[in-house]
């Protein structure tokens, strides 16, 4: 009898501990709507230190819009703090239609680095400057454009500092520019970029802040992968000249064109992994539309709000197939699967340049198109709309 009492013990300890492991994992921060019931499946239990709330057996409503510390129990045991962002429980503009996407950098992305005399490292090679640091400043000043500083290292009498960051690291390199034997410039072994453009498509524009998200992923460096902080940026009406269409092993495109008198609809003033965002000057055409939180989300049946032909959009049935609520990336944070044929006609499914279509699911927002899979291009991801909602207004 003893012995059957201590391996239930110890089963229920390892429960506890697999348990308190488990939600230990989950995100540190959750994007709450106010007025809204908030549940989480399971048994954990979030608790204010000081937002008026109801709650019930595994629900909270919160009263109060503001940001708050809480804390994330399991059966009554604390397993970690997290922060809490409650916001307004509002309706947006949804999106759906394409935007043209011209970003620069506030730093040089290095892509390339190469020899400024034969069988020689140049002096940037020697210096350990790798591909993807980002150049952040040339001699305590910024580095500017592309084309503004190699004129400084071209005129340079003296070694140059420069303020590299490669990855979390920022460091200081002392760099001695040398004379090519190409073509008698002085030179340093660096390419350098600062900008990039494409296409994407709009998520989502609040009304009352007249700011917008888009894209549901960040806009990267297409040599590095790096991911372009913002120095200054545009969104702009763009036309979709083409589509190619997707097929297994080879991702299709949506092929926009900006026009020569596009009209700029809005700037962008962040890059993050949730996508872009920034303002809007005029608010566009739309549905106004509630937001749905990841607990409500379900499998089933859903909507692609997007747009094939540049002016209109609309919507086209998916199938959501998995739901990752304590996904590490947020924008994995659902798997959704094409089920509608006349999108499965004209694309193959989910292409390049539909990232940031609006995914509809019961009447709510519920995320953004971010990823498609190479091998099945009928298959995909979402990124859930309060991940994008709370770097947004972060």
């Amino acid at each position: 009898m003893r012995k059957k009492r201590i391996i239930s013990l110890v089963f229920l300890a390892l429960f506890v501990l697999s348990l308190a492991v488990g939600y230990a994992n989950l995100p540190d921060s959750f994007v709450l709507y106010k007025d809204r019931n908030w549940t989480y499946d399971g048994i954990a239990r979030i608790s204010f230190a000081d937002q008026p709330i109801e709650a019930s057996k595994n629900a909270i409503i919160p009263r109060n819009v503001g940001s708050y510390e809480a804390s994330l129990s399991v059966l009554g045991i604390p397993c970690k703090k997290v922060n809490i962002k409650v916001i307004d429980n509002e309706e947006v503009i949804v999106g759906g239609t394409p935007i043209g996407i011209r970003l620069y950098s506030d730093g040089l992305v290095v892509v390339a680095v190469g020899r400024v005399n034969e069988n020689k490292k140049s002096p940037a090679e020697a210096a350990g400057i790798k591909e993807g640091d980002v150049i952040v400043s040339l001699n305590g000043k910024k580095a500017g454009t592309p084309n503004e500083f190699s004129k400084a290292i071209a005129n340079s009498e003296n070694a140059v500092t420069l303020g590299v960051v490669s990855g979390e690291e920022k460091r200081e390199i002392a760099v001695m520019p040398e004379m090519s034997e190409y073509d008698n410039v002085k030179r340093i072994g660096l390419w350098v970029r600062d900008s990039t453009a494409g296409v994407g498509t709009l998520t989502f524009v609040d009304p009352e802040t007249m700011t917008y998200g888009a894209l549901g992923h960040g806009v990267s460096d297409a040599d590095t992968g790096v991911k372009f902080s913002v120095r200054e940026g545009s969104v702009e009406k763009c036309a979709i000249a083409d589509i190619k269409k997707g097929e297994k092993g080879t991702p299709g495109e949506l092929k926009g064109a900006f026009l020569p008198d596009a009209k700029i609809l809005g700037n962008i003033t962040k890059n993050e992994k949730e996508g872009i965002f920034g303002s809007v000057k005029t608010i566009p055409d739309g549905e106004s539309m509630p937001l749905g939180h990841k607990s409500e989300i379900k499998k089933g049946k859903a909507y692609i709000r997007t747009s094939l032909d540049g002016k209109f959009s609309s919507d086209y049935e998916i199938e959501i197939t998995k739901v990752s609520k304590n996904s590490k990336n947020p924008a994995k944070g659902f798997m959704i699967k094409v089920t509608d044929e006349r999108l499965i006609e004209k694309t193959g499914g989910i292409v390049q340049g539909m990232s940031g279509s609006p995914i509809i699911q019961n009447g709510k927002l519920i995320g953004a198109v971010t990823h498609v899979l190479v091998n099945d291009p009928a298959k995909g991801y979402g990124i859930f709309i309060e991940n994008m909602l709370e770097a947004g207004i972060n």
